[in-house]
């Protein structure tokens, strides 16, 4: 926002400290960052996990909110196309997840873990566009079949990462009151990097 001084010069859009053009690189470069995890994201949906590219792209996002906390890539996030609901929600979940966890003191490569889990947790969503579209009260089936997605992404990460990380993605839709899914598990058996990704993709969804 331009009017924050404490960031931003008076009516000039550019944080303190930098000038337009210095700006403006870095902002690109920021663009091009987001543009590459969102590539990330629809790459894995379309079936197969590149640890590699994965986690290429996360220790970049990494990088950024180790050298500034608060970054014009949680703003860049909402400026690109929702056609690709999916590919974005995860882009920005990972995002968010990786901001949160720099904020919370987590060692880099625990931020890093994070992320792979804010990554492919909805990866078990794919096949389901159609409910997810469906501008309607969705039937008892359809809950039920959205309501495997975790376990089916576990399945998906297993071959590729630890198993902690099957773990954690696993419990992500899991909640305090033992009403989430897909095991219905009260908050003390819920991991608690499960809880932070909750938090990031509960307020990244409204």
């Amino acid at each position: 926002p331009k009017g924050e001084s404490s960031f931003y010069r008076r009516g000039a859009g550019v944080p303190a400290g930098e000038d337009a053009r210095e700006y403006l690189e870095r902002y690109n470069g920021l663009k091009d960052l987001y543009r590459e995890l969102y590539g990330a994201a629809r790459f894995a949906l379309s079936g197969a996990i590149h640890r590699d590219r994965m986690l290429g792209v996360i220790e970049k996002v990494a990088d950024v909110f180790e050298a500034k906390p608060y970054n014009e890539l949680l703003l860049i996030a909402y400026t690109f196309s929702r056609k690709q609901y999916l590919a974005a929600h995860i882009a920005n979940d990972v995002i968010l997840t990786i901001a949160f966890a720099l904020s919370l003191g987590y060692a880099r490569r625990d931020v890093v873990d994070l992320g792979i889990c804010a990554m492919t947790h909805d990866l078990g969503m794919v096949g389901f566009d159609d409910i997810v579209k469906k501008n309607m009260q969705l039937n008892e089936q359809e809950i039920e079949d959205i309501k495997r997605h975790p376990l089916i992404a576990a399945e998906r990460v297993r071959p590729v990462f630890a198993e902690k990380i099957a773990s954690v993605v696993t419990d992500i839709h899991e909640r305090e009151n033992g009403q989430g899914y897909p095991r219905g598990i009260p908050g003390a058996e819920i991991h608690v990097w499960a809880k932070i990704i909750a938090v990031c993709d509960t307020f990244e969804a409204l």
